[in-house]
């Protein structure tokens, strides 16, 4: 898909040429040793561990499940003291994660940007009548309001305290590409919040989570999207001193006694108790992601529209300082029928609505590019 205009990294991500490397040289390795105990000290050793005649190309960013869970945390924190978990299913750590924010809280804040699916599996573990979800509407304040990053985290300030609220579970960008003023929040109510989550899914090599590392208990992400390591993969990432043990009791607790725990889950926490056949190949495209993950830096620009119309963005845009290489655009052309036609003419992108469409790409798009763009939706709506 070199040619393609990828416009849909926030979906699924494109495959990396590192990850296209490793997934070709684990079906070179299976179909050579298969399941054998060099493939067993490939998995545990990581790819030095394997007789040099077995070392194969595309297979070196892989050194073990315990050096892969360092080097997220290095990417994600920049340091290597964080708890790592891995899962087949981001619903599978953000249950986990529900029941740990209830087991904590009694009233915890969300917004209407959070994803609909997480907001049900968090209302599914409410334990009691006593406890209760408080829900914030944000979007009109985002989008037609158009808040700055502090207007809006003093107002997510004073709603968390004017309802009392001691929990807080919200994304770092939303899929509508609004970046969440998470850090300045988590610091004012520091004293204040009992349990907090945070949904990286659109975060994670797309803006810097550094400052989450003392801030946030436990952050939710995933490998497929921005880090386009194409196999699914949910991450799990904890390193509040304040959290950090009471979340490895309760993840020892579920080992120990829920056998349906997510199978690739147990088997990176306790490999010996894992008594499911487990795909692997999430773990291996992870390192080969983060081998080819570009470095974040400190001077991040949101997406730049190129020569896009005004009137698209004018509409649904948020306020600079909430800007992330997520862009929605009003066309007032829907992609309905017409997505196989882009996708001839090598234009990937996703609909949210009809003619709210959605270009997310890790770098700006172009002059030429939107006129590419623009060409084909006028063409063929």
């Amino acid at each position: 898909m070199d040619d393609v205009l990828y416009l849909d990294t926030a979906r699924v991500g494109q495959m990396t040429p590192a990850v296209g490397r490793m997934l070709n040289g684990i079906v070179d390795l299976n179909h050579a040793i298969g399941s054998s105990l060099y493939f067993s000290d490939f998995l545990f050793g990581g790819y030095e561990a394997l007789p040099p005649q077995y070392q194969l190309a595309g297979l070196n960013p892989w050194q073990g499940i315990e050096i892969l869970k360092d080097s997220f945390s290095r990417f994600v924190f920049g340091h290597s003291n964080s708890s790592v978990l891995f899962s087949s299913r981001s619903s599978s750590v953000v249950l986990l994660a529900s029941q740990m924010i209830f087991s904590r809280c009694r009233n915890v804040l969300v917004t209407d940007l959070n994803w609909p699916n997480y907001g049900r599996i968090l209302e599914s573990q409410i334990p009691n009548p006593s406890c209760n979800i408080s829900r914030v509407s944000i979007e009109r304040l985002v989008f037609d309001e158009r808040l700055s990053a502090e207007e809006l985290s003093d107002y997510l300030i004073e709603t968390f305290l004017s309802l009392e609220c001691d929990g807080i579970f919200v994304p770092a960008v939303c899929n509508r590409g609004v970046v969440l003023p998470l850090e300045r929040l988590l610091k004012a109510l520091d004293s204040k919040i009992r349990f907090s989550v945070i949904d990286a899914a659109q975060a994670i090599n797309h803006v810097d989570l550094s400052w989450a590392s003392g801030l946030a208990d436990i952050i939710v992400g995933g490998t497929q999207k921005w880090m386009s390591a194409y196999v699914p993969l949910s991450v799990g990432l904890f390193n509040r001193e304040s959290s950090r043990e009471f979340i490895q009791d309760t993840l020892s607790r579920q080992l120990e006694t829920q056998w349906q725990v997510d199978p690739l889950l147990r088997f990176t926490q306790r490999p010996k108790t894992c008594l499911e056949t487990v795909n692997l190949n999430s773990l291996f495209t992870a390192a080969a992601a983060l081998a080819d993950a570009s470095e974040l830096t400190e001077n991040f620009l949101p997406i730049d529209p190129g020569s896009l119309p005004p009137e698209w963005i004018k509409s649904c845009s948020s306020h600079p300082t909430l800007s992330s290489n997520i862009q929605l655009l009003d066309t007032g052309h829907s992609l309905s029928g017409v997505d196989r036609q882009l996708m001839d003419c090598g234009i990937a992108a996703s609909e949210l609505q009809p003619g709210l469409i959605r270009i997310s790409a890790k770098s700006p798009l172009g002059d030429s590019e939107a006129a590419r763009f623009i060409q084909c939706l006028e063409l063929y709506s």
